[in-house]
């Protein structure tokens, strides 16, 4: 084995070494400093302010005569592994400078710069050694000018595969297997070994550059092409556009940067937002570049390359990278076909993940690599200054990818989105080409290649609904286009961590989406993003200070705020939830709007680190912890911060989900929350939602009669219309299992810790199997624990109380699990009319309507004052198509409680359908005034428009159509229904025109032809 094939091997490994390096240090700041594009900036930075400053000085150190370029290569990889060994340590010593000089005093900007700055000093280090190791190497193995591209870029293709191969081993298998801290020293083992090797070899291969390249040329034939070569060796580089080159590069640079930035966003919009997508990501545009390179060096064994080739891939990359974003458009279409062929297995989709990348990446990347090695001979100053020419270019670059970076994520990004930073960039380039043929003085193509810059002047968009299309998550469901297709959108943002959306569908509900996955509403959401503000506060009724950990929709926030004398702070990440969460303020009561609420903008741990501020009760609402990033808000290490800001007998409430989460994850979240929070308890709140509610303190019982008075006002009206708890033992109905029952289900389960996050990367691997996940964790809790509630009489009757609000509560949750407990209440009481009626109505759940009705009819004529089953008779009657009886039961039903909505709003439903308008007006009036869901208030005012309308009053009508818009502006029904009537009754084309093209500005795909068909018919080039 030759020298060149040993060092090559080692320049694999060194490459790969470097971004394990870069991953875990952007991880390690993370959790101190958060999750944020800050943190990650920082890293970047500081990584690749490092390799520019490494590759300019060591370059020009490599040129000396007499240093020996393989020790000093061996020195470098040494330095490297005792660098990132230390570098915890040293992380650890910026973050006790930084908390020892925080101040509240101290304006936030200029903090930051502290904690940024001290970051940068620690990571500059190990970063300017990694940078000098390819002007070294290339100063070693180029010994003409003739193979100066070849080497050049088969050292560069080599490194960059190295790269790729560390972001494999990193992303899938070491961070998962072995955690941090094992990863890191592994790593620099290898980095020693290297080096030793290298010093070892330095004794041996010893011999000057002068020597060695008076010897080949002594021995070259005297060709034209070689003395040419011989020429160039002799004196300084004078190719065309040689102070030109540097300019260009730096250029490349950056818009390479602006590329991949936008490209991650756009690509995590289709392939997900996982820790394994944003290693594919990286994995792909490396390489891509790697291949460029390669493929530069094979070709240069024939030919030379110059600033011509140069400038003919610049223009290339921006018009392939400008078309990149009409590509995209069919992106989610691939995903949503592949996702058909894959099914549920993970190993499949990842690879039809990785293969939708290389489609969308390779082919400009690979233009990319190519760049380094053409422009290594546009630049080239002659043996005497290889490697200060190499380090230079490889510096230039780089800085222009520091620029690129941060400008990409901090402005270009939040201002323009996606794709127009992507034009941005493509007119970088292609002007960049164009000035590169001026320089060459060739004026045709300078002016041929100028037309391109016209693009600047196309317009370009993505369509809303591909920038969150969620395919990922939510591509396995077939009517998933459809879905898409009946959504309107009121608000999207590309911010600084996310693409943020609120969706609404024409029946009033909205959706709040983090890249396509829906994170909040207000449909069957409602009941756990209310559950997380009113019962952790329902349990610590003397709270003052909450701190609750993202925003989302804000409902959590509202109802932390429903409880009087409650001082909140609110932190988030992302500023563009913020600005979404105005869009809720109908059900979030305008909490933005609130002087009194503090809200953070900061990384969670972040701010829990430097915040003196001590909390009662804590709520924590993440997403999935599929989700890059978001595993860290379930690690010991976040809950043991967590419970250092608590008050004593403080409390900590956390959201978790059921479905797409294995047992053994699920077990090892519990273990983790118990061995934090040594008394712990388990809460649903819907189907598929539970809460962890922990503390460190032992409750002394929860109590009955302090809930009582805590259930009044908004809390109650809420908690009885969204959640079904009339009175407190509906409430403590939603208890799961206590701290014993934690243990046992958490069994010997692993801890996920901040050193090896377990959780961040199995979780993925079940998103796909959310039903059978869901039914196999809902088994874990199927075992009735009764909760220790002071004030109450645990007798019989209660047992089949609790029972009975057990079942009524879960039958959502699981149906068979529900039916055991209704059945086991009626064991104690057979003859209890309530339970009854709670047996039919599973019973009718299930398909088995004979036994249902059977049931029912049994309780009304024994009590025939009971009006649920007079209610659900009425259903079943309608199932029947006995309308008539029907109605008479409905009627019952709401005669007999006049005061609960859904049986007065089923009873209007009923009549409207009967034509009876003037009941069904009545009946919609009567619920209007209840206690309901506010989704429900554009339907009941449209639908009393209906009724006036049929009895003759068509102005009026439009008075109630006008306020459904008003109460829901996103359903475009109200408005063309408005046009029909301007149009046929009043003959007023030219307002019911104005209606119909309002109405097609609201409408989600789904509806617009309906509606366009209209505006065709009644209003084209007439109004």
């Amino acid at each position: 084995m030759n020298i060149f094939t040993i060092i090559s091997i080692f320049f694999l490994l060194s490459g790969a070494t470097a971004l394990i390096y870069e991953v875990i240090w952007v991880r390690l700041l993370a959790l101190t400093f958060g999750n944020t594009v800050y943190a990650i900036g920082v890293v970047l930075t500081a990584f690749m302010s490092g390799l520019s400053i490494g590759s300019f000085l060591l370059g020009k150190y490599a040129d000396k005569k007499g240093v020996n370029l393989l020790k000093t290569y061996g020195y470098l990889e040494i330095g490297i592994a005792l660098f990132a060994v230390l570098s915890p340590e040293l992380l650890n010593a910026v973050t006790f400078i930084y908390l020892s000089i925080f101040s509240s005093e101290i304006p936030v900007w200029l903090l930051s710069v502290y904690r940024y700055a001290l970051s940068i000093v620690v990571l500059l280090l190990p970063t300017i050694l990694m940078g000098g190791t390819l002007p070294v190497l290339s100063r070693f193995f180029i010994r003409s000018e003739s193979e100066l591209e070849r080497k050049v870029g088969s050292l560069y293709s080599i490194n960059t595969m190295g790269g790729v191969l560390g972001t494999f081993l990193v992303g899938f298998i070491f961070l998962r297997f072995f955690g941090l801290n094992v990863t890191l020293r592994s790593t620099a083992v290898l980095n020693v070994l290297i080096g030793l090797t290298s010093l070892y070899l330095g004794k041996t291969y010893s011999l000057s550059e002068e020597t060695e390249d008076k010897g080949k040329l002594k021995n070259k034939k005297k060709s034209k092409s070689k003395r040419k070569d011989k020429i160039m060796e002799e004196s300084p580089a004078q190719l065309p556009g040689y102070h030109y080159a540097l300019i260009a590069f730096f250029l490349s640079g950056f818009s390479a940067m602006v590329y991949q930035i936008a490209w991650s966003r756009l690509l995590v919009s289709i392939i997900g937002s996982t820790t394994y997508a944003f290693s594919m990501i990286l994995m792909g545009f490396l390489l891509g570049i790697g291949l460029g390179s390669y493929v530069v060096s094979l070709l240069s064994r024939s030919r030379r390359f110059n600033l011509f080739h140069f400038s003919i891939i610049e223009i290339s990359i921006g018009l392939i990278c400008f078309l990149s974003i009409l590509f995209f458009k069919v992106m989610p279409e691939l995903m949503f076909r592949g996702l058909a062929i894959t099914g549920p297995s993970f190993t499949g989709v990842l690879t039809l993940e990785f293969l939708l990348v290389l489609v969308f990446l390779l082919v400009p990347t690979t233009l990319f690599g190519a760049t380094f090695p053409i422009i290594a001979g546009v630049y080239s100053s002659g043996p005497e200054h290889r490697g200060q020419s190499i380090g230079s270019i490889y510096a230039s670059n780089t800085t222009g990818a520091i620029f690129g970076s941060a400008l990409a994520a901090f402005l270009f990004l939040p201002w323009l989105g996606s794709a127009y930073s992507i034009k941005v960039a493509a007119v970088i380039n292609i002007l960049v080409g164009t000035l590169g043929f001026t320089v060459l003085r060739k004026p045709i193509f300078a002016v041929c290649s100028s037309l391109f810059l016209l693009i600047l002047f196309l317009p370009v968009n993505i369509p809303q609904k591909l920038l969150d299309s969620g395919v990922a998550i939510y591509g396995l469901d077939s009517n998933y286009l459809l879905k898409q297709d009946a959504s309107l959108y009121l608000y999207q943002k590309e911010g600084l961590h996310a693409t943020i959306s609120v969706t609404a569908t024409d029946s009033g509900n909205l959706s709040f989406k983090t890249n396509g996955k829906v994170d909040a509403g207000t449909s069957k959401d409602m009941s756990t993003q209310l559950a997380l503000g009113y019962f952790p506060l329902l349990l610590h009724p003397d709270a003052r200070d909450v701190l609750v950990v993202g925003v989302g929709s804000g409902i959590t926030v509202k109802a932390v705020r429903d409880f009087q004398n409650t001082n909140i702070d609110a932190v988030e990440i992302e500023p563009a939830v913020i600005e979404a969460a105005r869009y809720f303020e109908m059900f979030n009561g305008g909490i933005m709007n609130d002087p009194d609420i503090n809200f953070i903008i900061d990384d969670a741990r972040s701010f829990m680190t430097v915040t003196e501020k001590q909390y009662d009760v804590i709520i924590s609402e993440p997403s999935n912890p599929w989700i890059s990033g978001i595993g860290s808000l379930f690690t010991k290490e976040f809950y043991q911060l967590s419970a250092e800001k608590m008050n004593k007998g403080g409390i900590f409430c956390q959201w978790l989900h059921l479905y797409g989460l294995r047992g053994e994850d699920l077990q090892m979240i519990l273990k983790t929350f118990n061995s934090v929070f040594e008394h712990a308890s388990i809460w649903h709140s819907h189907r598929g939602d539970i809460l962890l509610i922990g503390s460190k303190q032992p409750f002394q019982g929860y109590d009955y009669q302090s809930v009582a008075e805590e259930m009044t006002g908004v809390v109650g009206i809420d908690l009885k219309v969204h959640m079904g708890i009339s009175d407190p033992l509906d409430f403590f109905s939603f208890f799961v299992t206590d701290t014993g029952g934690v243990r046992k289900i958490a069994g010997d389960a692993p801890l996920n810790t901040d050193d090896l996050p377990l959780l961040e990367f199995n979780a993925p691997y079940s998103m796909y199997k959310s039903e059978t996940t869901l039914s196999n964790n809902i088994m874990l809790f199927k075992n009735i624990r009764f909760p220790k509630i002071s004030g109450i009489d645990y007798n019989r009757d209660f047992e089949a109380a609790f029972l009975y609000r057990k079942s009524k509560n879960y039958a959502y949750v699981d149906l068979p699990t529900s039916s055991s407990w209704i059945n086991s209440a009626l064991k104690q009481s057979p003859s209890n009319n309530d339970y009854l009626v709670e047996k039919a109505r599973g019973l009718a759940r299930t398909g088995k309507y004979p036994e249902a009705f059977d049931i029912l009819q049994q309780v009304v004529a024994s009590a025939p004052d009971n009006a649920s089953a007079h209610f659900e008779t009425g259903l079943l009657l309608n199932l029947r198509k006995d309308f008539e009886k029907a109605g008479f039961h409905l009627d019952k039903a709401a005669s007999l409680n006049p005061d609960e909505f859904q049986f007065v709003h089923e009873l209007a439903l009923h009549r409207l359908k009967e034509k009876d308008y003037r009941a069904a007006l009545t009946n919609f009036s009567r619920a209007y005034k209840l206690p309901h869901n506010k989704t429900y208030d554009g339907p009941i005012f449209f639908r009393m428009g209906q009724c006036i309308y049929n009895l003759g009053d068509a102005e009026k009508a439009l008075k109630y159509f006008n306020r459904s818009s008003f109460v829901n502006p996103f359903n475009p029904i109200p408005l063309y229904t408005s046009g029909d009537i301007y149009l046929q009754k009043f003959k007023k084309p030219d307002v019911a025109c104005k209606l119909y093209r309002n109405a097609l500005l609201k409408s989600s795909d789904a509806m617009k032809k309906a509606i366009q068909s209209r505006v065709d018919k009644h209003c084209r080039n007439k109004y």
